[in-house]
Order: C-alpha cells, then structure tokens, then sequence
C-alpha cells in the first residue's frame, strides 16, 4: 500500500469525527495491537488500517448504501456544514488549493494515487484492493481484544455465583448469488433446484449481555460441532457453557472436561449409554456417560460422570439437562430451573439453561434488526468476510454501549431494547459529526439516558409451536411445479 501522508492526515480527521460514541472502546491502540498480533503493518495512507475498520462499521450503519457512497458521505455532510472552512479538513483543502495556484505547483498525473488535494476520498476500486488484505484472523484478533475489555470493565454482570456462564450456537447466513461464493462457502442442499450459497457462523457470547465473545465465518462442509471445536481454547478454568442439543458429542464435551470448565446441554431422545449411578430425587439423579467410539484418545477418558435434572415448564414439553457440574449445593436444581419461582411482580424467573436462548435473539437482532441478512453486497470471500466483520464490531459495540447505560441506571441490559437503541445511534451520528468539541460528553450523556428510556418487559415462559405440515406438502409441491411447466 502507497504512502501518503498529508489525505492519511485528513481521513483521520474525519474518521475521529464519526462514530464518536465508539471512540472509548475501539482505540488506534487496540486496533494496533490486532494488526501486530495478526503481522500486518500500519502505513500512513489514505486507506490506513484504523480507516478500513471505520469503513466495516460505517458499511454495517448503513446497510442498503454501496461502498462508493460510504466513502464520500462523511466528507460532504461535513462540507454542507457553515463552519466546513474552519475545520482542519476545510483549512487542508484552501492550503492545497493555495498550493496548486502557484507555479512550482505542478499538478500529479491522473493515474497517481497520490492527489493534490488532501481532502479527495479513495476511489473504490483502491478500496476494494485495500479490504481484500485484511484477513479474518485480524477481526478475530480485535474481538478477542475488545472482549477481554469488556470483561475486565463488566466481569460482574457475566457471572452466576462462582460460574463465567458463556452460551454456544450457530446459524446460517444466506449469501447472495455469485459464483465465487457459491465455490467456496457451498450450497444449502434442500428441495429447490437453484439454491443460494450459505456460509455457517458459530458465535460463543456471554449470555447475559450478549456481548459476542469469539466467533467464526466457515462453510457449509464444516460442521457447528467442528467449528465450536476450534472455539474451545478460549475457554477458562470454571467456564460454564450453555450449548444447544446439536452439539452433542463425547469428544466436545472431554475437550470441556479438560481446559477444567463446565458444559450443561440438553439430553437428546437418541442417547442410550447413561448408566444411573445415584438417583437423589423423582427429577435429579447421578449418571455415567461412556464412550462408545474407536478413538484411542477418547478411549482412556472412558466416561464422564455428569448430573441429570429433568423438569417440565407448564406449556412446553419434558426437558432433561445433562451437566457435569456435579456440586449440587453449588449449583441446585432450582438455579438450573427456576422451577416455579416469580419475581415481584409474579412473573415467571427464568432459569440458568434457559439463557441460551439468548443467542437466538442475538442472531435474528444481527440478521433482521441490523439487516445483516438479505442485505449483504458483497462478490467474494474476503469482501464477504470484511463486511460481516463489520456487523458483528458493530453489535458488540452497540451492547458493550447499552451495557454502560444499564450499569448507570442499575438496571439489567436485557433490558434494553436493541432496536431502539440502534435507532438513538443512527439519529446521533450526525449530531455528534458536527458538534463543537466542549458539547460532545453532553450528547454522549444523552444518549446513555436515552438508551435506558424505553425497556423491554422479561416475558419468560411464552411458546410458538411450530407450524406443521401436511404428509404430502411434497406431492402438492411437485404437482404445482408441473402444472407451471406444463
């Protein structure tokens, strides 16, 4: 990448303008610290590192405007301004014009990537070139820097008793139909005939801010269990972590037993080697888990003693939670269940397990709430690894912000709603884009208060049962299909 010092100098300015509300939380410092990690250098240049994530975000922000846009929106909001003259990008475009009416001034040829005038915003095509060598391993590295932020600033609120609680899920993103992305992420294989191609995210978040802890962007030949696989390391001794039925597996849960946490998931109507070893109650009993494989490794492990507790909500059917956290004065029946227990205003509480259910609302508040889902832009894999990148940044800000309003208010940040206050950040922006610098702690203030003005009500306990069809959906699938050929 070319080096250019003085349009370096005034994309930084406009990017410290923008996004202020970010400017705590995601530093040049830590932004530094992933591209070191990662190996890749910092260069003094229009298209600069720290830029390039301030794209991602603003990309995310907007998701229905195209890259070029993105890229002249600032700087013409900042122009259309009275007091555009006096800024430092006002003042480096008369310097520049100044500059190029005098002789010695020679103007730059067309095809130069350097310009005479500071203030001229990258072209998309660099643009394009410039995203492509970033590399996922970088956005990992910067959201396990944020996240370890985050944790030390709010550890408290991510624990129950002794316990870090962590949840684990997957989904699939629907791409858009480009051949590049059809061959490398692969097709779902369903019914139709001309199928998108989908890539598979597996996210490990704490639960009770749905703050994204780790995450992956892998295709469809790898499957959830694989990929949370390769999300264990980061696990630490005492972890609890909450895990769909789908990620059943002896060796998953032996690679849990070793880096000394804990896993609780729920017991599927399939497994058939859990011998009862003590059955303390009609709903809680000690069992032995065996491996039955032809692992060598697995093999010496044997078995696994884990803890049984079967319960039923009214309304839902019977759920077993199978768990090898075995102290039950640590952890009871009741701290798993809450089985019966209301809260002031007799509402039901929910239970331990039930918190998993916090990554689904996470993922349909990325795909429908920040319109990740049917509004991706991007041709090929690494554009599309750039461009989810910046929604996820996006959301664990916009929790990690919501967080700080809960704490000031003492309240909890489930409680906020994520849609308003993903419209609060949109309204501000532009607000806090032109605003004198003495008057920006009072808007952030502002925004803080105002993320906490509208909560939404804990409604525990509700169902949706799914729609069923009918035996021969398919036969009248396939006779509606012939008839429109015919």
């Amino acid at each position: 990448m070319y080096k250019d010092v003085a349009r370096h100098r005034v994309t930084e300015q406009i990017r410290r303008q923008d996004l202020v509300h970010f400017a705590s939380l995601i530093t040049v410092e830590r932004i530094a610290q992933a591209a070191a990690a990662t190996g890749l250098a910092i260069i003094k240049s229009p298209l600069s590192l720290p830029y390039l994530v301030w794209l991602a975000l603003g990309l995310a922000l907007s998701p229905t405007t195209n890259f070029s846009h993105i890229l002249t929106a600032i700087l013409q909001a900042l122009e259309d301004h009275a007091s555009f003259p006096s800024t430092p990008v006002g003042k480096a475009r008369r310097g520049s014009r100044r500059a190029c009416q005098k002789q010695s001034a020679r103007p730059r040829s067309k095809h130069s990537p350097q310009k005479n005038d500071p203030t001229t915003p990258p072209s998309e095509e660099a643009f394009v070139q410039a995203r492509q060598r970033v590399p996922l391993v970088f956005w990992q590295n910067l959201m396990v820097l944020l996240a370890d932020a985050f944790h030390q600033e709010h550890q408290e609120r991510l624990r129950f008793k002794q316990f870090r609680v962590l949840a684990l899920d997957g989904t699939r993103m629907s791409l858009p139909h480009w051949k590049r992305l059809a061959q490398h992420y692969g097709r779902a294989r369903n019914q139709r005939a001309y199928s998108y191609p989908q890539a598979r995210l597996v996210m490990l978040q704490f639960p009770f801010t749905r703050f994204p802890y780790r995450y992956e962007l892998a295709t469809l030949h790898d499957s959830e269990l694989r990929v949370g696989q390769r999300l264990l390391p980061s696990l630490q001794p005492n972890d609890l972590l909450l895990l769909d039925a789908g990620f059943w597996s002896f060796s998953f849960f032996a690679d849990v037993v070793e880096r000394s946490a804990f896993f609780a998931i729920r017991l599927r109507a399939d497994i058939k080697n859990l011998k009862t070893l003590v059955r303390y109650d009609e709903h809680e009993k000690l069992a032995r888990l065996t491996y039955s494989g032809r692992d060598k490794k697995l093999r010496q492990v044997g078995s696994l003693d884990v803890r049984l507790l079967t319960y039923r909500i009214p309304g839902f059917r019977k759920q077993t939670i199978v768990t090898n956290q075995l102290d039950r004065q640590a952890m009871s029946f009741d701290d798993w269940t809450c089985l019966g227990r209301l809260d002031d205003q007799q509402r039901l509480v929910q239970g331990l397990y039930s918190r998993r259910w916090e990554m689904e609302t996470t993922f349909r508040e990325l795909k429908v709430t920040q319109s990740m889902a049917g509004h991706l832009r991007s041709r090929t894999p690494a554009s599309l690894q750039f461009e989810i990148a910046g929604h996820i940044l996006l959301y664990a800000l916009t929790r990690w912000l919501m967080t700080n309003a809960a704490v000031q208010k003492h309240l909890d940040p489930l409680q906020l709603s994520f849609k308003h206050c993903l419209e609060l950040l949109l309204q501000m922006r532009e607000r806090l884009l032109l605003a004198p610098p003495d008057w920006l702690p009072v808007l952030l203030q502002r925004l803080l208060d105002r993320m906490t003005s509208l909560l939404v009500i804990p409604r525990p306990g509700r169902r949706f049962p799914r729609r069923k069809r009918s035996s021969n959906h398919r036969k009248k699938k396939y006779r509606t299909k012939n008839r429109k050929q015919a």
